[in-house]
């Protein structure tokens, strides 16, 4: 869930435009002998006006991508061929549900045999008081042709998920059950309602199989903010997870392998690993949100987070120590991209990351919000995030440079893993846009 309406600790217009020169220790210019990537905005698909485009994923080794629109609670698939997008299936999930449920976010199988979705499940009374805020992970046929969309299996977890991994072996996935509760600007107002980390296990039987195999109920300190679950990444072992914790500017961390022979478990385990994230120059915390697995140019893997809050992308090792808190300086954007210019919020909001390698380099996209465009890093060293290009996105943006900022917010990226596309979920505009290497 976006802090779109919080409050920011420190007015960061005025930091950038402080720092404007501070813009880390990544190198502006690459080595001559490698062609550094420059995309291009190729298309952009309109959807349903109201659908709320915002997840998008990208099927292993294919020309596909399949998006999921929140509000409208539906599936897309579409193939790239060439320069344009066309629509393969598409499908409407839970069309009964008149309640203000979503799905909120998706994972695809490894072998792309079938994604899962995250489910938040809001029921209320007669007298329209909410009764309960709970949440499935609902496991899907995305094959395309008349299977597309069914309903595999359909599995509890905490309440309000608001992300969803899946292992590269698939054998485990994880969510991150959000809660969303009033104290952080959200949905359930059903009191009681406790924040938690679901890893299910998937058995040879595939979703028919999948069980909840450990989960981790968050514990909130006092002063931190309430831990809340926003986003999930799991190493390329399939062992080591990290989330994102949003309101408590936080990661969560753990070993699957590690976690005790107890079905439930809190988040002071020592298993567990709570560490704060830095805040930026003038002590503005990130409020993080996506957080997406990489390796460097020596094949080292780390963890990229988007600091939705005060423009930057952080970089942690493993152990979840930073290694970099790079700004997304206005000295380096396109001054022709919007932003919101106000005081208390983050003039291009960072959101969602995809990674993928061009022509033996590593690169990081990264969705900006409030800027409707995508950024793209040269990661080759993973401690010093060198900023190359942005490409603006969207059909028709209405927005500047102003209090509002971009009114085709781009949330939502995929890649394809040899960079030969890349696709942004834009849900303000409620569209798909299409990016290709120049």
């Amino acid at each position: 869930m976006s802090r779109l309406t919080a409050n920011a600790s420190l007015p960061l217009f005025a930091l950038a435009l402080t720092f404007a020169a501070c813009g880390g220790k990544g190198s502006d210019t690459p080595s001559d002998d490698v062609k550094p990537y420059q995309g291009t905005h190729a298309q952009t698909k309109l959807m349903g006006t109201n659908d709320n485009a915002e997840v998008i994923r990208a099927l292993p080794n294919s020309n596909k991508v399949l998006l999921l629109s929140s509000k409208a609670r539906k599936l897309t698939l579409l193939e790239i061929d060439g320069a344009r997008l066309s629509v393969l299936a598409e499908k409407v999930l839970f069309p009964e549900d008149s309640s203000e449920s979503e799905l909120t976010n998706l994972a695809i199988a490894p072998d792309s045999a079938y994604a899962v979705a995250t489910r938040t499940i809001i029921t209320t009374g007669a007298d329209g008081e909410q009764t309960n805020c709970g949440g499935e992970l609902v496991f899907i046929d995305i094959a395309a042709g008349a299977a597309f969309g069914t309903i595999l299996q359909q599995l509890a977890v905490g309440p309000m998920p608001d992300a969803v991994a899946i292992s590269d072996d698939g054998r485990f996935a994880v969510s991150a059950d959000e809660r969303d509760g009033p104290d952080a600007w959200g949905k359930c107002e059903v009191l009681g309602k406790t924040a938690s980390i679901s890893v299910i296990q998937i058995g040879e039987g595939g979703p028919a199989s999948a069980r909840v195999f450990r989960q981790i109920t968050m514990i909130d300190e006092v002063g931190v903010g309430p831990r809340e679950p926003e986003s999930v990444a799991i190493s390329k072992d399939s062992d080591r997870v990290v989330v994102t914790l949003q309101d408590s500017h936080e990661l969560a961390i753990f070993d699957i392998s590690a976690l005790p022979d107890e079905a439930q478990l809190t988040s002071e385990h020592a298993a567990v690993k709570i560490v704060k994230l830095p805040p930026n120059d003038l002590g503005a915390f990130p409020w993080p949100d996506g957080v997406l697995v990489f390796d460097d140019a020596d094949g080292q893997e780390f963890f990229a987070i988007a600091g939705e809050w005060n423009d930057r992308l952080i970089v942690v090792d493993r152990d979840g120590t930073a290694i970099a808190n790079e700004e997304l300086s206005p000295r380096q954007l396109p001054e022709s991209l919007p932003r919101v210019v106000d005081s208390g919020s983050p003039l291009f909001s960072p959101d969602s990351l995809a990674g993928f390698t061009y022509d033996g380099v590593p690169y990081l996209a990264v969705t900006l919000r409030h800027s409707g465009a995508v950024a793209f890093y040269d990661v080759s060293n993973a401690a010093a995030p060198a900023y190359r290009s942005a490409v603006k996105v969207g059909q028709n943006e209405q927005g500047g440079i102003d209090e509002d900022g971009s009114t085709v917010r781009p949330e939502g990226i995929c890649a394809a893993s040899d960079g030969r596309f890349v696709a942004t979920a834009n849900e303000g505009e409620s569209s798909v846009s299409l990016i290709l290497p120049e």
